[in-house]
């Protein structure tokens, strides 16, 4: 009967399998169940990536990469250099943009090329049309671009005398009157504005203004 067996399908006379090879089949097949990667290989995995043996592209990739289902490191791993300016990912301050010289001005670990406000001062690059997008304090007067009152024009006390949000230095009427400062006589003083007689006395306080 087992030699029927062996030639049932006319193709010649095969050998019965020991009993540690067919042991050694259902473990493989019993293993690729469990794993999910039908590759008949014992659950192989020499690279450790998580990827079995014979499905792995890369089988020597190094421990801990983060692999695809090929078992290759995706072309975003850290260890690659995206904007190709010598620096690779892990250590690129602007992983995507080429920045050689990383530079960080503000030193929030973003690249001058890649950040948005690269001084730090609280205002985006592009809206810096007045200001140095380069220097957070642009008039030099001890006070950051984004909270100064007058951020070209120094006031370090920031003095705001009609509270409107622009400091005397820079505003144009100051007691906010209606009346330009170079022409209010009392530029301080938001209920006088001209003074006749030159007595130093508002107009509107004189009782002898002529």
């Amino acid at each position: 009967l087992a030699t029927f067996a062996r030639n049932a399908n006319n193709d010649g006379e095969r050998d019965i399998i020991s009993n540690e090879a067919a042991i050694a089949h259902l473990d493989a097949s019993e293993t690729d169940i469990a794993d999910g990667q039908y590759d008949y290989d014992s659950g192989k995995d020499d690279d450790n990536d998580g990827v079995n043996n014979p499905v792995d592209q890369c089988p020597n990739t190094p421990t801990g990469a983060v692999v695809n289902a090929n078992g290759c490191v995706d072309q975003v791993d850290e260890a690659q250099d995206n904007d190709n300016d010598g620096i690779i990912n892990s250590d690129d301050n602007c992983p995507d943009t080429a920045n050689a010289d990383q530079l960080d001005l503000d030193g929030d670990l973003r690249g001058d090329a890649c950040d948005a406000d690269a001084d730090g001062d609280g205002i985006v690059n592009e809206d810096e049309t007045e200001t140095d997008p380069l220097n957070a304090d642009s008039d030099s007067d001890g006070v950051n671009d984004g909270t100064d009152n007058c951020p070209i024009t120094a006031n370090a006390l920031q003095t705001d005398t009609d509270a409107d949000g622009m400091g005397d230095a820079c505003d144009d009427d100051i007691d906010n009157d209606g009346v330009n400062n170079n022409d209010d006589a009392f530029p301080n003083d938001p209920n006088e504005t001209k003074d006749n007689d030159l007595d130093n006395i508002g107009d509107n306080a004189d009782d002898d203004d002529d």
